[in-house]
């Protein structure tokens, strides 16, 4: 065996290891629980009906030392009122602001601790109070 056979023999297992190590590293980041914060659940009215092509948007918390997305993540609710959002974070403490908004109705907002996962959460929207005056924007 010549001494560049020799090498490749030893250097195939090592680059596979090193390999293996980064991609851990790199996956655990991604984890929920770790880099990683999910929203699952049904947006309602009052009597519990779908609310269908509610926007749901998460964003970092006013509070946070560190930013933790690099932007809003946001999507609608389908057909069931029904939404599944999974966003990738730096590991780091702090808060993420759920926000659901639907033309007609009081917007929902709560701060939810990062890298949990919250599912099946059931979110009722309560009917704007159409009586108040609106002040114009100016």
């Amino acid at each position: 065996m010549n001494m560049h056979e020799h090498s490749f023999g030893i250097r195939r297992p090592l680059c596979l290891t090193v390999f293996c190590f980064l991609l851990a590293a790199t996956l655990q980041g991604c984890l929920p629980g770790d880099g990683a914060s999910s929203f699952s659940g049904q947006v309602l009215d009052e009597q519990n009906q779908p609310v269908i092509d509610a926007d749901v948007t998460i964003s970092d918390a006013p509070s946070n030392k560190n930013q933790l997305l690099m932007s809003p993540w946001k999507l609608k609710t389908h057909a069931e009122g029904k939404f599944q959002i999974t966003s990738a974070h730096a590991p780091a403490e702090g808060g993420l602001i759920l926000e659901v908004k639907k033309e007609g109705y009081e917007p929902y907002q709560k701060q939810y601790a990062a890298g949990s996962v919250y599912a099946n959460l059931i979110i009722n929207l309560k009917p704007k109070d159409e009586s108040e005056p609106k002040v114009p924007e100016q």
